[in-house]
């Protein structure tokens, strides 16, 4: 038998990463080792075995998961499923070998499963939000983000990250503690109030980082929300998108524009626009559409700049018909009529063509011929 230890990694063997499922040809399948299912005992309420508890992604716990959780490698759990009889003589083996019962094992390896998803845990969880999220052991944040701040910087965590105007928040304090003060909550005003009634307002600014400014996310906001289209975004004036009705035939709108250094004008394929961005928000959720939006936005300068050159090429088209037009004025001298009547008259002479010039141009289109 083998000597068990305490599973504490993945599984260096790749073929038993993809055993699920019981084989139902186990004890007495060819394939040994070979066959692509699971040859051991498996809880007759699961579907078969989790893989990704084995890996500590899941995120379920025993008690809600379909599929059973092994607090050992699946290649030792096959070994031992062949020389016992039944599913609780293996497990009794197994507590035997490690001196644990197996529930608590099993519950050991929940709460580390929870213990490596705070080191993944970056970006807010929207399910929170709202109260619906069925995850035991969830990947995102459950708690509420700094107004500015995309998520929680993991990085600031284990000392790497120095940039001073990083987009996220830097907590001074566990996120496991922070996610915990935040339940029953409704906003981070709330969430900031209750860590600052705990370790003082002082410390509760450090804690939060709030000392450090959030970046003007209205500079980044380019493209359109597609939750806004349909009034389901619950971020509100903090999100990173924009909310408002975009140009047709636009990408978004041009941040190079309102810093002054896009030269394409209207060939540009995102939006120009003059104004600020709040106020390009406020005026969109008076309008149901673009087409709306337009009847009261000001105009940009690009446009302005364009109806002035087409004004400009009229002027000049109308200016140019009123110059080859001769008209006839009393009181023009006549000496200008007369010295017109003869330039016309030379025009006149030259397009005739005289008798002895077209014989020599038959001779030359006979020749060519």
């Amino acid at each position: 038998m083998p000597v068990l230890q305490p599973y504490t990694g993945v599984s260096s063997n790749k073929d038993y990463e993809r055993k699920v499922k019981q084989c139902a040809f186990w004890p007495n399948c060819k394939h040994h080792s070979m066959c692509k299912y699971v040859h051991a005992f498996v809880d007759p309420s699961k579907a078969g075995i989790c893989q990704y508890a084995l890996n500590r992604v899941c995120v379920n716990t025993e008690e809600t998961c379909g599929y059973m959780h092994l607090p050992i490698p699946l290649e030792a759990w096959e070994t031992i499923s062949q020389r016992c009889r039944s599913l609780e003589q293996a497990k009794r083996y197994v507590e035997k070998s490690q001196g644990i019962s197996w529930n608590q094992m099993v519950i050991d390896q929940d709460e580390h499963a929870k213990d490596v998803a705070y080191l993944r845990k970056s970006l807010p969880c929207k399910d929170w939000s709202h109260h619906r999220c069925p995850k035991k052991i969830c990947n995102l944040v459950h708690a509420w983000i700094q107004p500015g701040k995309k998520g929680i910087c993991q990085r600031f965590y284990k000392r790497s990250c120095t940039n001073r105007r990083c987009t996220y928040q830097h907590l001074n304090m566990p996120l496991k503690e922070y996610e915990a003060l935040a339940q029953g909550t409704r906003s981070f005003k709330e969430l900031y109030a209750k860590i600052a009634a705990r370790y003082g307002w002082e410390a509760a600014n450090m804690m939060t980082d709030v000392h450090r400014p959030a970046p003007q996310v209205h500079e980044r906001k380019v493209v359109q929300c597609e939750h806004w289209k349909t009034k389901e975004c619950f971020v509100g004036s903090n999100c990173l998108y924009l909310h408002g009705h975009v140009k047709p035939g636009k990408k978004g709108l041009c941040i190079n524009y309102m810093k002054g250094k896009c030269k394409k004008g209207n060939a540009c394929i995102y939006q120009h626009i003059d104004i600020d961005i709040m106020h390009y928000e406020r005026l969109s959720e008076k309008a149901k559409n673009y087409e709306e939006l337009e009847k009261i936005l000001p105009r940009c300068d690009d446009e302005l700049d364009a109806d002035l050159i087409r004004e400009a090429a009229n002027v000049s088209l109308k200016e140019q018909t009123k110059s080859t037009v001769v008209i006839d004025d009393p009181a023009r001298p006549l000496v200008w009529k007369e010295e017109e009547e003869k330039k016309k008259k030379m025009c006149r002479e030259n397009r005739a063509v005289k008798p002895g010039q077209q014989g020599q141009q038959q001779q030359q289109q006979q020749h060519w011929h």
